[in-house]
């Protein structure tokens, strides 16, 4: 099963369960091995995958001009903004995404993203992307380049250094248990475990 399969399956039960957006992710996290941020991704595909193709959505006002927002022209919007954004990225070998939305009556704002492409976008390629981060950003927080990968024991718990927030304020250094669910650590007292 894909890590999208996955990330799909827990969506549509968390939704079921009324599960909150950070609570999902976290699982994502636990249940495919993903970072967080690629986590992310997946929760927001699983959740347009979880509201299915738009059925009986009411057509734009007036000869096919927009006089408000709703989330069925939004969602209409949306599928067409996705197919432009796609055969851009094609192009340039890079990955859009509109992502979320926020709308009012009169006016909205997608929270698009654009990502560099690392291949097929599997395991191996969200890993290499954790290992560039990781050695071009650790050593802002007090660890080396070879700490990647290590373990380290907190509080009777084994953690493995998987990754770093760049821009964390005090929680700038992710690692994982051995079950797979992601932690956020301070950079310095990581470096302080590891002597």
């Amino acid at each position: 099963m894909s890590k999208q399969s996955q990330a799909n399956t827990i969506v549509k039960a968390g939704v079921a369960a009324g599960l909150d957006r950070q609570t999902m992710i976290d699982e994502i996290c636990a249940q495919t091995g993903a970072g967080p941020g690629y986590a992310g991704t997946l929760y927001a595909a699983g959740r347009r995958a979880a509201n299915g193709p738009v059925t009986n959505a009411r057509k734009p006002q007036a000869g096919g001009k927009m006089t408000s927002f709703t989330n069925p022209n939004l969602d209409l919007l949306r599928t067409e903004m996705d197919a432009a954004l796609k055969a851009i990225g094609d192009k340039y070998g890079i990955t859009m995404d509109t992502g979320n939305i926020r709308y009012d009556v009169d006016r909205t704002n997608f929270n698009t993203s654009i990502k560099v492409r690392l291949g097929d976008g599997g395991v191996a390629d969200v890993a290499a992307n954790n290992r560039r981060e990781w050695d071009k950003y650790a050593p802002r927080f007090g660890l080396k380049s070879t700490d990647f990968g290590k373990t380290f024991v907190s509080n009777g718990q084994t953690f493995t250094l998987s990754g770093v927030k760049p821009r964390g304020k005090k929680y700038n250094v992710l690692a994982k248990n051995p079950a797979g669910k992601c932690y956020k650590f301070s950079g310095q007292r990581v470096a302080g475990l590891l002597k």
